[in-house]
């Protein structure tokens, strides 16, 4: 092979449209959602309205993803824009652990949604544990952080920082690969695609049971409001037949004698 078709495979190619959508737009975009997600979890914790804990922690998660949009995603085009050999290193040696941090930090969304869902319902039915639910909430958010740590938190070991010998001394010497744990039954089979199935399972039936939750929470709402609407309804209907029967004893003409 040539030096102009090593030259050609080493190349890294900077579009302008991922450098402006993603780098510009999407760091700008990253910021505004940190401020927002810090304002709405400030005013959900210091809110008198104990319901709105899980929410609050969900804008916490949300801050922390859009915290790292710019060192994972906007850095993945800016090193490939400015052409820098150690900042393209740098982000090689810390893009893994801040992706598997990312990933803990969306399934932990995806559950504090659903406990949110489930303390909503509750409410909605006046349900008599729904003190010792609130009272649980800590230690609930907990145990769903633990077992997001457990079912994504592997993913910083699956991946390892290789070096391509065609590339000495240029930006893509360095790129990212599935280490060797991968392919290991224990690790690849029974753990890693077991846990990670199962972790699926989980969230598509928790996400299926907070819908029925709320649409039931819809439908009880919708149901007490027509029987409110009914019962007030008649009340006006009843107090109008009474004024009617006063009006026409009021009225009434006394018998000759």
């Amino acid at each position: 092979m040539n030096v102009s078709d090593v030259s050609e495979a080493c190349a890294v190619e900077s579009l302008d449209r991922r450098w402006y959508l993603v780098a510009v737009c999407g760091t700008a975009l990253s910021v505004l959602s940190i401020v927002c997600n810090i304002i709405i979890s400030k005013v959900l914790l210091a809110s008198k309205h104990a319901h709105f804990y899980f929410l609050a922690l969900l804008a916490l998660s949300d801050c922390f993803l859009s915290l790292n949009y710019g060192p994972v995603i906007a850095m993945d085009i800016i090193k490939d824009r400015v052409k820098l050999i150690w900042l393209s290193n740098a982000y090689l040696i810390y893009v893994g652990p801040l992706l598997a941090l990312c990933q803990i930090s969306m399934t932990f969304s995806c559950y504090l949604i659903i406990l949110a869902t489930i303390e909503r319902y509750l409410i909605t039915l006046r349900a008599k544990c729904l003190g010792t639910f609130r009272k649980c909430r800590g230690m609930a958010a907990f145990f769903m952080l633990v077992l997001s740590v457990l079912l994504r938190g592997p993913i910083l070991f699956e991946m390892q920082i290789e070096q391509n010998e065609m590339c000495i001394g240029e930006l893509s010497e360095y790129y990212l690969n599935l280490s060797p744990i991968v392919n290991e039954f224990w690790y690849g089979t029974v753990y890693s695609d077991s846990s990670r199935q199962i972790g699926t399972e989980i969230d598509a039936v928790a996400i299926a049971i907070a819908r029925r939750l709320l649409s039931n929470e819809l439908v009880f709402k919708d149901s007490k409001h027509a029987n409110d609407s009914f019962v007030i309804s008649n009340h006006h209907a009843s107090s109008g037949d009474d004024e009617d029967d006063d009006d026409d004893d009021k009225y009434e003409i006394p018998h000759m004698v």
